[in-house]
């Protein structure tokens, strides 16, 4: 991952890139499966080319983050992040801005566990955090809790069927289990549920009811459709955020970078300066 990248390990499965003088402080919560570090990699470069002088925190998500483990355990885990923000914010010169990037459903709960993890530590970080935040890129995310897509969304992991036939076959038999149990278990209230992440994608005490927030997706994604996106954009428009949307004509999940690179880029960069005019 560091070599393809350009960021150091600073924990496990957690990256950073930190320049001699940061201005600002980017944090990339990547997608379940297919986040390999070659396609990583177009995002930390992409970010290091428009963003020269910030500093860029990756955190991958495991599916182990969104089945098995408590949200304590992922907490324990995203410490060393925590730590980075939290030093960030306050270290001179101050009221540097943050951008949060979130890759689907799993990087969407990845950074609401991070928010959560620096208020548990310290509310007045978290205000700080707040204060901090320019901008939050929801990318691809949220979607629904439908089995299929849930099903889709996990296969991604899988080895590729074309180079190992058997494992990708032996895997795709396990999930179907696995995802019914899970599902299962959101359904009674036992572990939280997408529609309880959607909810606090939405509570102003997670990301701040000032914050920016741009949503980017695609009438092609098979994982997460278009118009639960769109209706999660007018959830927020109704709480009164400020929020905008770059709709895709093409373009596969997490992978609108490759669909349409200059539109991608684009929008994100006037988002992050508040000259963006939604394209829905």
């Amino acid at each position: 991952m560091e070599q393809a990248t350009g960021l150091k390990t600073i924990g496990q499965e957690i990256y950073l890139h930190e320049p001699p003088t940061s201005e600002a402080l980017i944090i990339l919560c990547t997608w379940i499966g297919g986040a390999t570090p070659r396609r990583l990699s177009k995002y930390t470069n992409g970010y290091k080319q428009r963003f020269s002088k910030a500093a860029i925190l990756l955190v991958p998500t495991s599916i182990l983050d969104i089945t098995i483990r408590t949200f304590n355990a992922v907490r324990a885990r995203l410490a060393p992040a925590r730590e980075v923000i939290t030093r960030f914010l306050h270290s001179s010169p101050k009221e540097r801005p943050i951008l949060l990037h979130n890759f689907s459903n799993g990087g969407a709960n990845i950074g609401i566990q991070l928010a959560r993890a620096v208020k548990a530590q310290n509310e007045a970080d978290h205000a700080l955090l707040l204060s901090a935040l320019r901008l939050v890129v929801f990318d691809c995310c949220p979607g629904d809790s439908s089995f299929q897509r849930t099903f889709n969304a996990a296969t991604v992991s899988l080895p590729a069927a074309k180079d190992h036939p058997f494992l990708h076959a032996a895997g795709r038999s396990v999930l179907y289990p696995v995802i019914g149990t899970i599902l299962g278990l959101e359904k009674i209230g036992l572990i939280q549920s997408l529609d309880w992440l959607r909810l606090d994608l939405n509570k102003p005490e997670v990301f701040g009811g000032s914050t920016r927030r741009l949503y980017m997706y695609s009438m092609k994604d098979e994982i997460v459709r278009w118009e639960d996106v769109e209706e999660h954009i007018d959830e927020g428009k109704i709480r009164g955020y400020s929020v905008d949307g770059v709709r895709f004509d093409t373009g596969q999940h997490c992978a609108l970078v490759a669909a349409d690179e200059e539109l991608y880029w684009r929008s994100i960069r006037q988002a992050w300066d508040g000259t963006i005019k939604s394209r829905l």
